[in-house]
């Protein structure tokens, strides 16, 4: 059992399981999630707690909202290493394939710039300052029916160039709170 923000959660297969009470709570309060990574924490909601964050220093990167209507059955919050995320998306990129876990870089460069190693950076500077981060997120959609949904079908993400800052700082097999959106009609 883990006790953080006054939600005790149970963690079981890279999942955090919660009572109804806890679910409830949790659609009230959406608060910012503390992580095993010294220094890191993920915001998710809009509640108060996470628009206070939003000032100064703010926040970095998109905050998702958790859906729990229900064209969205299923969402849910997930425990999922920097390298799972990246075998995930991996799995069902359409752009392109990304590097392995052994590669310097999985999160893609870019077009030869360096925007995306800048942006890396900055985001690494930003959790040495205590910065507030966007929970990254994954979203699928049903390629089963209505009644009986099979959520395959990988749609989008957010939230790469986080976790290769995690990668880049020594984090990249340390589990962090990834949001999972599970849109029934996508």
């Amino acid at each position: 059992m883990k006790k953080g923000n006054g939600v005790t959660t149970t963690r079981r297969k890279g999942m955090i399981e919660m009572s109804p009470f806890d679910i409830a709570w949790r659609v009230l309060k959406a608060p910012i999630h503390e992580t095993d990574v010294p220094g890191v924490r993920f915001a998710e909601g809009s509640d108060p707690e996470v628009r206070e964050a939003r000032k100064e220093p703010g926040i970095m990167g998109y905050v998702p909202r958790m859906d729990w209507t229900p064209n969205h059955h299923g969402d849910e919050i997930r425990e999922m290493t920097p390298n799972d995320y990246f075998d995930a998306i991996s799995r069902e990129y359409t752009d392109e394939v990304l590097p392995p876990r052994e590669a310097e870089y999985r999160w893609p460069t870019g077009d030869g710039t360096n925007y995306s190693r800048e942006n890396i950076a900055r985001l690494q500077q930003g959790i040495e300052e205590g910065k507030v981060m966007g929970m990254p997120w994954l979203s699928y959609g049903n390629s089963g029916t209505w009644q009986k949904p099979v959520y395959d079908r990988f749609l989008a993400q957010e939230g790469g160039h986080r976790m290769e800052a995690l990668r880049q700082m020594g984090h990249g097999d340390t589990p962090v709170p990834v949001a999972v959106r599970q849109k029934r009609d996508a």
